[in-house]
């Protein structure tokens, strides 16, 4: 079933017929993408190659003695986040954001076990509460880096986040706040879909996520769309795994919530973009979420290889673009 409207294929063909070179770009993007394809199978065996060695090698329930040393300091960084005082909020808030950035066992329990993520919370909220002592602005970013921490650890960690109260205030900031902040709260929201559970990731949708994802594919920052584009595509596999048990028809729900967020044509402009990291991404999500679904309500004949202008030759981009860089 094709999640676009029909006027929209009907332009799609037309342009089509225009493209001299449109077969050649298409068929020289499915070879790109059949090396795509094998290139992350193997990175992704290697992956878990390396983390089951690293898992033998170092066992995580064992930390290490720095991060065991750096973890005498909690009473003391507890205390100062609960501070009233601006300046130790700043700098227990962001020895926090460096205990849980370490790379090998991040001690992500042990600070969710210390009781300080509702106060995170607080910092995120605050800007709809004038009359509680707003922090330094400058407590967000490692608030938010360190709630962005805390996500990458497993689902039962995650949760924790969720029952504090903290996902509606990361989408509120990823809507509303300057670019910084919007940034910092992209990447915890990714986080999360990155290693959260079904219902998780679904819970995340209902707090509204996908719009402020879609409308961050046209920042400046490349390091940005390519977090807003994994989130999406870690949604668009839920709404996925939704439709082949039954749950939303026949179709992927989460897909036709990124479209109707005018996300498909964002992700089908990032096909011209410079950075080949996203236009990779984009391809791929293009070709697993939508392409086939199109070609499948295409009529017999000239439309059999219609799809997306993988090209990049697409007229209706913007003259200019969309400033990427």
């Amino acid at each position: 079933m094709s999640l676009r409207p029909s006027t929209r294929t009907e332009v799609r063909q037309n342009r089509y017929k225009v493209a001299v070179d449109a077969d050649e770009g298409r068929r020289r993007r499915e070879d790109n993408m059949v090396e795509i394809r094998k290139s992350k199978r193997e990175e992704s065996l290697q992956k878990k190659r390396r983390e089951a060695l690293q898992a033998q090698q170092f066992p995580p329930t064992v930390l290490s003695s720095t991060t065991e040393k750096k973890l005498e300091s909690l009473p003391s960084m507890v205390a100062g986040v609960w501070s009233d005082d601006g300046s130790l909020q700043l700098e227990a808030t962001t020895q926090f954001r460096k205990l849980l950035s370490i790379e090998r066992n991040p001690p992500i329990e042990e600070v969710i076990q210390s009781g300080v993520v509702p106060r995170f919370v607080e910092f995120l909220v605050r800007e709809d509460f004038p009359q509680l002592h707003h922090p330094s602005p400058s407590v967000l970013v490692p608030a938010l880096r360190t709630v962005g921490n805390i996500v990458t650890g497993d689902d039962i960690q995650t949760q924790a986040v969720i029952e504090a109260g903290l996902i509606g205030p990361l989408v509120n900031l990823v809507q509303n706040a300057e670019f910084d902040i919007k940034k910092e709260a992209a990447w915890a929201i990714s986080n999360a879909t990155s290693g959260g559970t079904h219902d998780q990731i679904k819970y995340l949708v209902s707090q509204g996520c996908i719009k402020p994802l879609c409308d961050l594919l046209v920042c400046p920052d490349p390091r940005i769309v390519t977090v807003c584009l994994e989130g999406l595509e870690n949604i668009l596999k839920v709404g996925e795994a939704e439709k082949n048990l039954g749950n939303s028809g026949d179709y992927n729900m989460y897909a036709q919530m990124i479209d109707d967020a005018e996300g498909l044509e964002k992700i089908e402009n990032l096909q011209s973009h410079d950075n080949n990291e996203i236009y990779e991404k984009a391809v791929k999500i293009l070709e697993t979420y939508w392409l086939e679904e199109d070609d499948e309500t295409l009529p017999s004949g000239d439309g059999s290889q219609q799809g997306f202008q993988f090209g990049g030759n697409d007229p209706s981009v913007p003259s200019g673009g969309f400033n990427f860089s």
